[in-house]
Formats: structure tokens, C-alpha cells, sequence
């Protein structure tokens, strides 16, 4: 059986007081480990055992003369178990790495975890049943990275160290002020500085009146706004506003109404009255999706009269006039599976028992006690058996993955593997993440016993 270790959590708080008292001995206050830059190695130290015993538990673990495994973690996490803003999380981890505290970092971008390795230093490491003596020795220190001055700043990364931060600040704005303020980097003098040229851009294309140019003389013609010639044209206050704004004014309305009335609606514009002509004519669409799916499964075989029709998508209609816009789409798409519930529950009826629905303008009305609004449980409970046969699949994938990188000449060893697949379901869920550690430490306990019985 392969030794386990363990980074003792007390002894190396002591190794990081000795390093921090020797670090800072000497140094400037500005350029001391504070308390701060100590809380967080400590957060570090935390953050690199657990990780040290998920190694071991469902990875490769460390070797004697290997490297010891990386950690890996984020601003994110530490901010949060720190309590600070990830600025502030930047800047600790700038003085701890000024520090040799943090020896090398790889970063792997700007939406991955980034690797770092702890001084030897402040750990001690330990195998279990072997003694308290520290065998962080035994262990080779892990490579620095190598540098590469070819590295690309994509755009999701953080913006390069050549880029004035200024300039882009002074580049926001509107398309004209972008132009001007380039304009102005790049020493091209504005147009009413230049002097002479016929491509001066604000003069007039037509040509003026006798005296109304600027230089004109006073009493030789007329400049400015003329207040005692009567104006001929629309006045401004009652001009007709432009195509987009008429079109605004007639589709004024409401987004949502407030209370459903007492007695169902009779038509369609009934139970739309009130609201905007842009959200009637969405709900008009949702519903003929919604009554024409309800027709095909509930109502194949059925003879339906124009007034219940209609009734019947008023009804539809209720079910959207009181919700904002933005819920369209998913309450459609619920209503539609709701139905196709029906449809199976009709299906599957006992052999002698025949199931039906009442007609639509009383089955889809929300006020019928026993009508479609009673399948709303019969959905929450779809959904939860989904979840559930979504769980299941990623969590038999996860575990045949993990067994196939336990293989021999298995291309990604198991510690990689099992990095990949806990971000994934811890993702997804953590009750999940939970489960696969269960069935894989169940699958290491029974190799082991084998593996035992064979040695035996």
C-alpha cells in the first residue's frame, strides 16, 4: 500500500511565523508581511491540505523525489474566504510572491484556476504512522515555468502592459467624440482653424442671401432669427412628430394587468384590453402555438365550435396578460409540456377506464377547480425526475471516466482527471460531486482489498 501523508495545519503555522519574523527583520514597514499577507498564507496553507488529501484520496498522490502537486485556486475563492475585494486578494499575493512565500505561479487564464507553489518553508509534511518528522525534504522542488515572450493578450485577458490605460479612458464616448479626441492625439489642427480650402465641411452647400453672410454689415440684409416677418410654415409646437414616434404614441400601453376579473373573458381582445399592441400581438402568438398543440393532442378527434375556440383562447391568454414580456417564451414552453403530460396520462389509462379532458374554454380556464391548472405538481414533478435522470447519467460518465484514466498507459493520469470532473459537477451540483466522491472512494477501497488478498 502506497504511504499517505499529510500537511500538519499547526506545525506549519509555526514554520510561517519564523518565516514571516525572519522576512520582516530588518525591512521597511512598507515592505513587511502584515497581517493581512499572514491571514492569507494561512488561507493558502488551509487551501493546500485539503487539496494534498484529494490527491491522495482520488488521485496519484505525491512521490518521494517528485514535486510536490500544485494548488489551485482563484481570486474568487480566496476573496470570499478572506472577506476582501479581489484587488485586494491581487495585491496580497503580490507581496507574499515578492516574498519567495509563493515561488512561481501558471496562469491559465482569465476563466481558469491558476496553479501556485508554496515555499518549502512554511510546510510541514508528514507520513502518516511514520513519526512527526518533516519530509518536505524528500520531495524535489517543483520547476518554474518557462517564460515565454511570445504570449499573446487575447481579449478576454488582461490588457497588455503597453496599452495607455489613459488614452482608452479619453477614446469613451460617442462616435463624434472619438473622432475628434483622435484627432486631436494625432495633431490634425479642427476645421475652424484652417484657413481657406473649399472642402470647409460647415459652411453652407446652398447659397446664402445677400447680407446674411457672417461678415455682413448691419441694415444690408438679415441675420439671425427674423421676429417681425410672420413665418409661413408649421409651427414647432404643433409639427406632426416623426413615423417612430407616432407609431410609440398609438402602441402606448401596459406591459402586464393588474388583477384577473371575476368572470372569465369571452374573446380573445377581451382579455388583452389594456395592454400594448406589441405585447397583445406576442401573446396572440404564444396562444396559437399553445391552442394549436392542445387541438393536436387533446382534442384530435373532437369538433370544436368557433365561440368555445374563442373562449378557449381567452382563457390561453390570461395565462400571459398578468406576467411581464420576459416570461413568455418560458411559460409557453411549460404550458406546451403541461400538455403533453395530459396527453400521456390519457394514454395510460387502466385497461377498462377511458380518460378525457372537458372542452378547452373550461379546461384551460384557471377558475375550474379540477381543470388544467391542476397539473401544475404534475410538472414540478417531471422536472425533478429529469434532474434526476440528468444526474445520474453525468455521474455514471464522470465514474467511467475516472476508471479509465486508472488504466494502465491511460493518456491523463487520474489527478487530472479528477480535477476536471469535481470542477464539473461541483458546477453542476454539489450534492452530485458529493455522490461520485462516495462511489469512488468505494471503488479504491475494493481494489485495495484485492489488491491486498492477491499480495496475500
Amino acid at each position: 500500500m502506497e504511504p499517505l501523508y499529510a500537511l500538519k495545519w499547526a506545525k506549519s503555522k509555526l514554520l510561517l511565523d519564523a518565516f514571516i519574523e525572519q522576512y520582516n527583520a530588518g525591512r521597511k514597514l512598507g515592505e513587511q508581511l502584515r497581517a493581512n499577507h499572514k491571514t492569507l498564507a494561512e488561507k493558502l496553507l488551509f487551501l493546500y491540505s485539503a487539496m494534498l488529501a484529494r490527491e491522495q484520496a482520488y488521485g496519484s498522490g505525491p512521490t518521494p523525489g517528485a514535486p510536490l502537486p500544485l494548488l489551485r485556486t482563484n481570486n474568487a475563492q480566496l476573496c470570499e474566504m478572506m472577506g476582501c475585494s479581489e484587488r485586494t486578494i491581487i495585491n496580497l499575493r503580490a507581496r507574499l510572491k515578492a516574498s519567495k512565500l509563493i515561488t512561481h505561479e501558471i496562469f491559465h487564464g482569465s476563466n481558469a484556476q491558476y496553479e501556485m507553489a508554496l515555499a518549502s518553508a512554511v510546510m510541514h509534511v508528514e507520513q502518516r504512522g511514520a513519526g512527526p518528522e518533516n519530509l518536505t525534504w524528500s520531495f524535489s522542488a517543483n520547476p518554474a515555468p518557462p517564460h515565454n515572450d511570445k504570449a499573446q493578450t487575447l481579449r478576454h485577458t488582461v490588457t497588455s502592459t503597453g496599452q495607455v490605460s489613459n488614452q482608452l479612458i479619453e477614446l469613451d464616448g460617442a462616435p463624434f467624440q472619438r473622432i475628434a479626441r483622435i484627432g486631436e492625439s494625432a495633431g490634425i489642427c479642427p476645421v475652424e482653424n484652417c484657413s481657406g480650402g473649399v472642402e470647409n465641411v460647415r459652411k453652407s452647400v446652398e447659397k446664402p442671401l445677400p447680407g446674411s453672410e457672417p461678415g455682413a454689415k448691419p441694415g444690408t440684409g438679415k441675420t439671425g432669427y427674423d421676429t417681425a416677418t410672420t413665418p409661413t410654415g408649421t409651427p414647432p409646437h404643433s409639427a406632426a412628430p416623426p413615423a417612430a414616434t407616432a407609431e410609440t404614441v398609438v402602441a402606448s400601453g401596459a406591459q402586464f394587468l393588474e388583477e384577473p376579473p371575476a368572470t372569465a373573458p369571452k374573446t380573445f381582445r377581451e382579455a388583452v384590453a389594456g395592454l400594448s399592441r406589441q405585447v397583445q400581438t406576442a401573446i396572440e402568438r404564444h396562444v396559437q402555438v399553445i391552442y394549436t398543440c392542445a387541438m393536436l393532442q387533446l382534442y384530435a378527434d373532437k369538433w370544436i365550435a368557433d365561440e368555445v375556440a374563442e373562449r378557449a383562447k381567452a382563457a390561453l391568454a390570461e395565462y400571459f396578460a398578468y406576467t411581464t414580456p420576459d416570461r413568455y417564451a418560458a411559460g409557453s414552453t411549460e404550458i406546451i409540456e403541461r400538455i403533453l403530460l395530459v396527453r400521456k396520462w390519457i394514454e395510460r389509462a387502466p385497461e377498462g377506464e377511458k380518460r378525457w379532458v372537458p372542452l378547452p374554454d373550461l379546461y384551460f380556464d384557471f377558475r375550474t377547480p379540477k381543470g388544467f391548472s391542476a397539473t401544475k405538481p404534475w410538472f414540478k414533478k417531471h422536472i425533478k425526475c429529469k434532474a434526476d435522470i440528468k444526474a445520474n447519467e453525468l455521474l455514471t460518465k464522470a465514474v467511467n471516466e475516472y476508471l479509465k484514466a486508472l488504466a494502465p498507459g491511460a493518456v491523463i493520469g487520474p489527478s487530472e482527471t479528477y480535477r476536471k470532473i469535481s470542477q464539473r459537477l461541483g458546477k453542476y451540483d454539489r450534492a452530485l460531486l458529493d455522490r461520485f466522491h462516495h462511489q469512488i472512494s468505494q471503488l479504491n477501497h475494493e481494489r485495495n482489498a484485492n489488491a491486498t488478498t492477491a499480495t496475500g
